[in-house]
């Protein structure tokens, strides 16, 4: 079994969105500004997939961990992709 692992980022959409909606409203809250986010999904197949993606300034990614394994090796996976 293998890893999957993508890096992709947006950076050209996110600029050509951002120069036709204008700067961040100064209501933005500075926490908002740095969110990372997540989805996680439990899978029976051989391979793990882990795609990362930035949409600047925030971090995402979409990763799955196979729960047919030992919970040792689930811990692992889990280890793992939470550090990226």
């Amino acid at each position: 079994p293998g890893i999957i692992h993508h890096d992709h980022s947006t950076r050209t959409r996110h600029t050509a969105r951002r120069a036709a909606t204008g700067p961040p409203r100064s209501t933005d809250h500075p926490h908002d500004r740095a969110a990372e986010g997540m989805l996680l999904y439990a899978t029976v197949a051989d391979r793990d997939y882990l795609h990362c993606f930035s949409m600047p300034p925030h971090r995402m990614s979409v990763a799955t961990v196979n729960l047919t394994h030992p919970w040792r090796a689930i811990e692992s996976r889990l280890l793992d992709v939470v550090e990226g």
